[in-house]
């Protein structure tokens, strides 16, 4: 089983090859594995295909351009994006001589405006000219990424430090979130008689504002991806209890449940919300790259959060199959007594 961090490096072999060998002996000097096209094993795919599985498989994906951004070098590019991975461009200076091709002035032209909103990935871009520059950059660059696989976790004990904490993934995540809460205040709402003192009930209306924010700008741009899990039992619990004292909490309920739900199917299940059947420990949020834990007690609770993306993805992994099967909103709001 590989352990090391594994760095693909993307570009036009023949364009770049010096180069590719300055980025491969980078790599293999910070003890990482360089994965490039010439070092691939022989194998029954296609080319392009074995350089795809490669990108899925890195764990950082460096780009190098010059003058083309070929087809291949593209459709791995895009495949880095789809799969969040952190990706760090190097654009080799032209000569008076020289130009870009349109599909690479193009490129360019993202990543001089909004590359990391558009692409939802962290996403770093610098310029070189002679190889002793772009030996300088890469190690940098690499140095400070994978310094990020090794962070220390950030631990929090404050109610306010816990919600905005949790306000912040929401609102940088661009590709997916996964949040676990034991009742879901997307579906109950703003709860002030959780409000002890009030400034909590503030934390936590700003966080679920954060959250539904989120959601209907996915909706609306048809990307990004939810899984949004909840104790059915708490809810329920909850329902009964605050139904006494309010009339019309349950009706709030059901119109906000049946909202989620046809957000749910309209999206092709990309936005899904669902009762969780299983205990867990308290509640949880997975953005692209970084993720929080709530350890809940009788006094304050602890947040312990972390920047890591390999992480990250083996707790989506986790989380995942605990969807359970696709559910009507009418089956949603009966399990939960609405």
């Amino acid at each position: 089983m590989r352990h090391s961090i594994r760095v693909f490096v993307s570009s036009d072999m023949a364009e770049l090859e010096p180069e590719r060998e300055t980025a491969e002996n980078i790599i293999h000097g910070l003890n990482l594995e360089p994965r490039l096209f010439e070092l691939i094993p022989a194998t029954s795919q296609s080319p392009g295909q074995a350089c795809l599985v490669e990108v899925r498989d890195c764990h950082i994906f460096v780009l190098l351009v010059w003058r083309s951004f070929p087809p291949a070098v593209r459709a791995e590019y895009q495949e880095a994006i789809e799969q969040g991975k952190p990706i760090l461009v190097f654009v080799k200076l032209l000569a008076e001589s020289e130009g870009h091709s349109p599909d690479l002035r193009c490129l360019l032209d993202q990543l001089g405006g909004e590359a990391k909103l558009q692409t939802g990935v962290r996403t770093l871009y610098s310029r070189f000219r002679r190889l002793s520059e772009l030996s300088a950059r890469l190690r940098d660059a690499l140095v400070s990424e994978i310094a990020k696989f090794y962070r220390a976790p950030r631990i929090t004990l404050s109610r306010k430090e816990l919600y905005d904490l949790g306000t912040d993934i929401v609102t940088y995540a661009q590709r997916q979130l996964h949040v676990v809460q034991r009742t879901p205040s997307l579906f109950l709402g703003s709860r002030p008689y959780l409000a002890r003192p009030q400034e909590k009930f503030i934390y936590e209306e700003r966080f679920r504002a954060a959250l539904a924010g989120w959601i209907e700008a996915a909706r609306q741009a048809s990307r990004g991806s939810l899984l949004y899990l909840f104790s059915a039992d708490a809810t329920r619990k909850e329902i009964a209890q605050h139904s006494q004292e309010n009339p019309t909490f349950r009706d709030a309920v059901v119109a906000r449940a049946r909202q989620y739900k046809d957000f749910e199917r309209d999206s092709g299940l990309r936005l899904r919300f669902a009762p969780l059947r299983t205990p867990f420990s308290g509640p949880m949020i997975v953005g692209d790259n970084r993720l929080a834990l709530w350890l809940l007690g009788r006094e304050e609770p602890i947040c312990i959060s972390q920047e890591n993306h390999a992480l990250a993805l083996e707790v989506i992994r986790m989380l995942e199959t605990h969807g359970g099967p696709e559910q009507s909103a009418d089956e949603l709001i009966r399990e939960l007594g609405a």
